[in-house]
């Protein structure tokens, strides 16, 4: 199903955009306007769509998980939440019929490996984990930035102070991404490698995303 012409001249728009960006990046603010612009269309597959999205833009990244330096039982979480994610979407189970210590596991063995030290767990690990667990959510129903206030989103707040679980996946799916290192305890980014990755969203996550919801009918 072919992306409405009036959102696809949004989503140009921001590719121009983000390419001319010095930082390359693409905000919350102008992603908001995006999902927008598609719940605007009333279609009823775009909760589909949305999930989709996070699940795309999380397993784009996953391979940064093997960044983990240190195994122990926390260690397949982001796995784990993505396989849970994707048998969401396609409806072969139920959120009841998943067992509580999944949840448990989720919530209290993530939180340690998000507390970890840089040493132990990588900052683009833990940015891949919350997109993993943001991509969970989305297929659960919440909307993007949920767990946000809406006037932090519009005043332009950076990808790297919104990577959580209650963001929209691709915020910390692209700090994993152009992630570099950490100096002093601030964390470096790649542009080019950022504009790497919103112009793979843009151009095709977005298309791809859609059209997958519109199958799964």
């Amino acid at each position: 199903m072919e992306i409405p012409q009036e959102t696809q001249e949004l989503i140009n728009y921001y590719l121009k955009m983000v390419r001319t960006d010095p930082n390359h990046d693409l905000l919350a603010r102008d992603r908001v306007k995006i999902y927008d612009s598609f719940k605007a269309i009333s279609d009823p597959q775009y909760q589909k769509f949305i999930g989709r999205l996070g699940i795309l833009a999380a397993h784009k990244v996953l391979h940064f998980w093997e960044l983990l330096k240190i195994e122990y039982y926390e260690d397949k979480i982001p796995y784990q939440m993505l396989d849970i994610a994707e048998n969401l979407w396609q409806g072969n189970i139920q959120e009841e019929d998943i067992d509580e210590d999944i949840w448990y596991d989720f919530h209290y063995g993530g939180g340690s490996l998000l507390t970890s030290s840089e040493e132990q767990i990588p900052s683009a690990a833990k940015f891949t984990l919350c997109a993993a667990e943001s991509a969970l959510n989305l297929v659960r129903g919440l909307a993007p930035f949920q767990g946000f206030n809406r006037k932090q989103i519009q005043e332009g707040i950076r990808n790297e102070l919104l990577y959580s679980s209650w963001g929209d996946s691709a915020s910390s799916a692209s700090c994993a991404y152009s992630y570099q290192s950490t100096v002093d305890g601030e964390r470096i980014y790649d542009p080019e490698k950022r504009l790497e990755f919103w112009e793979w969203w843009l151009k095709e996550a977005i298309s791809q995303a859609w059209e997958l919801a519109h199958q799964n009918i």
